[in-house]
């Protein structure tokens, strides 16, 4: 009785928590136009449930982008299966015009999709805070759950129609269903892991790091050969279920693509360098600017404190290893496009931050989550740029990343909004997404090179450039260079800088 008394007691204020979080993600993301990914998600995933064939987006496992779909199929919007990027595959392509010639407008088809993934946010809320609470005490819990709420990358990425929270949540819960049931060992028990298993190697192909880190814990406390058999057995199940016919094939039909990606590498960017590697410290660079102040200096306590936390409860490795085990593999992969890719070891961080929270000084606790707070809400609505305090704030963000990390096309609205009011109805633009100003009403042309001189003199226009191509990547030859030696007249979003180029006569 006392327990649940307690855990009455934690609900409330993880509650408030959790309800600022959502109520802050609902009225940020009415003000962003689409990502870069997610109209080929949503119409991907919906294209899943209509037709069963999975030829667009291969790349990623559907869970998803079936989840982030079923809204839909109560609304009155249709495929273009009669436009040739079905035939050609071409999912990009299928995606922008699924949002922008439909029946619906895009943004009152994205926002129902996007809710299903700020659904998911709550559940990982919920989920920490019940086993935080159940495993290391109601104070750890309330900290931990703090930390979730008010991080700017998890409010970001908890809005989109995207990969990278699904797979987030369901790591999360795979590991600590894998301690349960190794405590238990029970067929039940086994059976909930490979179905939680199933679905995060449903969600995304990087929650295969979750083998090596199954297989580590299992040497703590072993499962018995029927206990991983069962685990494995299901989880494949729940793989194959959710491909359908011919599951096997096109799961490693996939896998194979990012084995590929990897290995061919991605153009990235870092501290003003351009590589198709990438560098082994982008994720430590990444974590150290886009990783909130109080988050840092807890870190940093968390050495302090380190005698007063660590013991050899197993709950603690069960923490730890996955936090390990992926980091070394992020540090390794060829990837280098953004934070979110870390968001799966952020769950496993909070919960040893929030131990640790627990364990300090409770006023000492409370400046660092208030400090959390107040860097949290300066950011908002712009939840994708945010870049610490420490680094220079979202406004210096391009001298260290660009891409997700802060400029995925997501701010045409409020480029529309900022243009509307200074009576501004044609500009000359260079634009990173899929979102295009055309869709929004505003009227574009093409904003010319470093190589076209003559053309650059003769520009009377009001100009906008996405942060991506202006500081060189994805463009030939650092192609707008000439456009960063002025000053912009305002950062829009942070992600768009808009320049007043026009003559006065």
């Amino acid at each position: 009785m006392n327990w649940r008394l307690k855990s009455l007691k934690l609900a409330a204020p993880v509650a408030v928590l959790l309800g600022f979080m959502s109520i802050v993600q609902v009225l940020s993301i009415r003000q962003e136009a689409q990502t870069w990914d997610e109209g080929t998600h949503l119409a991907a995933g919906l294209s899943y449930w209509k037709t069963g064939d999975y030829r667009m987006n291969p790349e990623h496992p559907p869970l998803a982008k079936l989840l982030c779909a079923v809204p839909l199929l109560f609304m009155d919007v249709t495929l273009p299966f009669q436009f040739p990027a079905w035939q050609e595959r071409n999912e990009v392509d299928f995606g922008a015009y699924f949002l922008y010639t439909n029946r619906l407008p895009a943004d009152a088809i994205l926002f129902p999709a996007r809710c299903v993934t700020i659904l998911l946010t709550l559940a990982l809320g919920i989920s920490i805070a019940v086993w935080t609470r159940w495993r290391f005490g109601a104070a750890a819990a309330l900290f931990a759950v703090a930390l979730v709420a008010f991080d700017p990358n998890l409010i970001a990425h908890g809005r989109y129609v995207t990969t990278d929270l699904a797979v987030t949540l369901f790591s999360f819960l795979a590991c600590i269903a894998w301690e349960w049931a190794l405590r238990r060992k029970t067929a039940g028990g086994f059976v909930i892991v490979g179905v939680l298993l199933g679905l995060a190697l449903g969600s995304k192909f990087s929650a295969l790091f979750l083998i090596p880190v199954f297989v580590i814990l299992g040497f703590a406390r072993r499962p018995g050969r029927k206990g991983a058999l069962l685990t494995a057995g299901i989880a494949v199940a729940v793989v194959v279920g959710l491909y359908g016919p011919g599951g096997p094939g096109l799961y490693w039909q996939g896998l194979s693509q990012v084995f590929a990606h990897n290995k061919e590498g991605h153009t990235a960017y870092l501290l003003g360098q351009i590589s198709q590697k990438g560098w082994w410290y982008y994720f430590p660079v990444a974590f150290l600017v886009k990783t909130p102040t109080a988050v840092l200096l807890l870190c940093l306590a968390a050495l302090f404190y380190a005698r007063r936390v660590v013991t050899a409860r197993f709950e603690y490795a069960v923490m730890a290893v996955p936090l390990v085990v992926y980091s070394a593999l992020a540090f390794g992969a060829s990837l280098d496009i953004g934070f979110r890719h870390l968001l799966p070891v952020l769950p496993f961080l909070y919960v040893q931050l929030g131990v640790v929270a627990a364990r300090m000084p409770r006023w000492l606790s409370g400046v660092l989550v208030l400090l959390l707070l107040a860097e949290s809400l300066s950011v908002y609505p712009h939840y994708l740029a945010f870049f610490n305090r420490v680094s220079g704030g979202p406004a210096n963000g391009p001298t260290y990343l660009l891409d997700s990390n802060i400029d995925w096309g997501q701010d045409t609205k409020k480029l529309k909004a900022w243009l509307d009011a200074r009576d501004v109805h044609r500009i000359c633009d260079v634009y990173f997404g899929e979102a295009f100003p055309g869709h929004y009403g505003i009227e574009t042309t093409p904003l010319p090179g470093n190589d076209e001189v003559e053309a650059r003199n003769s520009l009377d226009c009001v100009a906008a450039a996405s942060v991506t191509p202006l500081y060189g990547l994805y463009v030939e030859n650092d192609r707008y260079s000439w456009l960063r030696q002025l000053r912009p007249v305002a950062k829009v979003g942070y992600s768009i800088y808009v320049y007043d180029l026009r003559k006065r006569h």
